[in-house]
């Protein structure tokens, strides 16, 4: 096979599925709780596959990673959740949505404690808000300037002579 065919049949199939994301996308959008259902049926499916062909790997096909165990157990733990996925859709569903809900609580927590300690740590450098800015008359002076010296000393010779 020539490379110029071998080039030809890839973009094909890289046509094919963009064409298949594409339909699969407008899918979602337009029918959005079919579309939550089929994936987490395929994702059980995929599951199921996934822990049978590993187990059967390990037996007949000769996969030795080295962590014979540890392939078994995850092997044996990717059936087990493929069929709970499959005895009870629903399920999974809720348990799904939960887990991403305080998936995203907890990084919502760790990134704000985590700015605050930085604000706090950083504080020296972060820039400070002279009167004049607060009193609406930073237009007199640009942003850059206006907490230093020159700005506070026209601020308070305008705030003098008025």
């Amino acid at each position: 096979m020539a490379a110029s065919d071998l080039q030809k049949r890839w973009g094909l199939i890289m046509g094919l599925r963009g064409l298949l994301m594409l339909l699969a996308g407008l899918y979602a959008v337009i029918w959005p709780a079919a579309a939550l259902a089929v994936l987490v049926i395929a994702g059980g499916a995929i599951l199921l596959i996934d822990g049978v062909l590993g187990l059967w790997a390990l037996t007949f096909g000769g996969a030795k990673t080295g962590n014979f165990w540890f392939d078994v157990v995850r092997n044996i733990l990717a059936i087990i959740t493929g069929v709970l996925i499959l005895l009870s859709p629903v399920l999974a569903t809720l348990v799904t949505v939960w887990f991403f809900i305080y998936l995203v609580a907890f990084q919502a927590i760790v990134v704000g404690v985590m700015e605050i300690v930085i604000a706090i740590r950083e504080r020296a450098n972060m820039p400070r808000i002279c009167r004049c800015c607060w009193r609406g008359r930073s237009t007199s002076c640009s942003a850059w300037c206006c907490c230093s010296r020159r700005c506070r000393a026209r601020s308070s010779s305008s705030s003098s002579a008025a």
